[in-house]
């Protein structure tokens, strides 16, 4: 390692673990006497680390990919309601009022049965 100030060659004074897999090294220049730390991670902490990462994003995209499928199959379920609906006649907005109408009965024949 050289120094930070004078580019001249340095010597380890200390070694200590700082965090989980990182090294700190207390380094003392020989020509200048300039003191500094160093920190050390472990090659295989990183490459494992960046393999996580990438698992993660491989996910999280086959989620994505998965969403987008189901959106694009209820898309087609709808308009096969629609062609269907159209094709039997059925006006889009009128098995809408039909439906809102059957709730509503629904309703009453419930409130009705809880009066009882």
């Amino acid at each position: 390692m050289i120094c930070t100030e004078c580019g001249g060659k340095t010597k380890v004074i200390e070694t200590r673990e700082s965090e989980l897999f990182t090294l700190r090294r207390r380094r003392e220049c020989v020509a200048c006497g300039e003191r500094f730390n160093t920190y050390e991670v472990h090659e295989r902490v990183v490459a494992s680390a960046q393999d996580a990462m990438q698992k993660k994003a491989r996910a999280i995209a086959k989620q994505i990919e998965l969403t987008k499928l189901r959106v694009l199959a209820a898309n087609r379920l709808h308009e096969g309601a629609d062609k269907l609906a159209a094709e039997l006649g059925m006006h889009p907005k009128s098995i809408e009022k039909r439906a809102r109408k059957g709730r509503e009965h629904l309703k009453k024949l419930r409130d009705r049965a809880n009066k009882l």
